[in-house]
């Protein structure tokens, strides 16, 4: 499988994820990602970006960017569906000034 992506967490992701009791949803879920990221719903409005929907303490959404040219799947965190997703676009927003 020479098709696979490397997954590439954010510090707040990283931060959430220490918050996390039972890590082997998100684990599992990370693993399809890494091996087709192209497969969860893409977020409207976003090139790239993608939301797997999970049910953890409530609805929330793992939401990453693919980059296809450089085989990496960028993990923004887990966000609220209910908030529209406001702490999502902060970090899309920064992710892009820094590219």
């Amino acid at each position: 499988m020479g098709l696979i992506y490397e997954i590439v967490p954010s510090v707040y992701f990283l931060e959430q994820l220490k918050s996390l009791k039972d890590k082997s949803l998100i684990e599992s879920k990370l693993h399809l990602v890494k091996i087709s990221p192209f497969r969860f719903k893409a977020l409207e409005g976003y090139k790239f970006v993608f939301a797997v929907k999970l049910r953890l303490n409530g609805y929330k959404r793992l939401i990453y960017l693919v980059e296809p040219k450089e085989r990496k799947a960028f993990i923004f965190g887990l966000f609220e569906r209910k908030k529209d997703y406001k702490d999502f676009e902060r970090f899309y927003k920064r992710y892009l000034k820094e590219k």
